[in-house]
């Protein structure tokens, strides 16, 4: 997979367009969230991006059936045994109509269960929550999101084969962001905060940062005058702490996907040694 050149020099402009998908793509994730069986990892929940058709997908459900998101188009989408059987363009819909049309769908295809809004803390403030319309004309900006999952996609999959307990690449509906995490040492129990990891992904932006940055996190957080100096991006100490570059650092590189890759491989060593046990 070829990376695919980021061309927007202000990334902050992506804000409207990432809170726009960030609320389209939630009928979509409420479809595994409310209809399959909870798995403690929450990954029932999570989704996947599948660059091949540019879309966002939820778990499967019986019948071979996936509820998506084609993100260019702003449209939900149905899919069975990988064919699309219905999709709804969301420009001028409202978040309940995009949800009751999901419902009506799956009911068509046979599969009970009611949907919900899921509930998130620090979910995005916006109009759509109430009864605003999902924009039209915004192609361009979800073209470039687009590209940030793909790029995203690629470098974590080849960084999570190359590091042992890495998880698979998933996409979390509540941050909307793009990750594996990589567990140095399991918790004695599931869901236990006595574990030891690197989460490592990409954010498409978020109340801290109105651009796209890449994160590499280790927990236990580590003490701040323990933290080495990195070769490109910064440590951020506000909040979390971790490893940030950020999207403004990447777009006006000669070799976008070096500056990318070289950050996250470097910042996964530096915080593999602050983890050493």
């Amino acid at each position: 997979m070829s990376w695919q050149n980021l061309e927007n020099k202000n990334p902050q402009s992506l804000a409207e367009a990432r809170v726009q998908l960030h609320y389209a793509v939630q009928p979509a994730a409420a479809v595994g969230i409310f209809l399959l069986e909870e798995r403690p990892d929450w990954s029932h929940g999570a989704l996947s991006y599948d660059p091949g058709a540019g879309a966002f997908f939820g778990q499967p459900l019986p019948g071979d059936l996936r509820a998506g998101l084609d993100v260019v188009g702003l449209k939900l989408v149905l899919e069975k045994s990988g064919q699309r059987i219905a999709e709804k363009d969301l420009a001028g819909s409202t978040y309940n109509q995009g949800l009751d049309w999901m419902q009506s769908q799956l009911r068509d295809q046979g599969v009970e269960g009611k949907l919900k809004r899921p509930e998130y803390p620090d979910f995005p403030d916006h109009a759509l929550a109430g009864e605003a319309r999902f924009q039209a004309g915004l192609e361009t900006d979800l073209k470039e999101l687009s590209r940030y999952f793909e790029n995203s996609l690629a470098l974590l999959n080849d960084l999570a084969t190359a590091n042992a307990g890495a998880s698979p690449v998933r996409v979390w509906p509540h941050h909307f962001d793009i990750a594996t995490l990589i567990s140095v040492r399991e918790p004695s129990k599931p869901g236990g905060e006595d574990g030891v990891s690197i989460g490592v992904g990409l954010s498409p932006g978020d109340r801290s940062s109105a651009a796209p940055y890449y994160y590499v996190t280790p927990w236990p957080y580590p003490d701040r005058d323990q933290l080495p100096e990195l070769g490109f991006g910064r440590w951020n100490t506000d909040g979390w702490v971790g490893a940030l570059l950020e999207a403004g650092d990447i777009v006006g590189q000669m070799n976008q996907k070096e500056a990318a890759q070289g950050f996250l491989t470097d910042a996964v060593a530096a915080c593999t040694k602050l983890l050493a046990v």
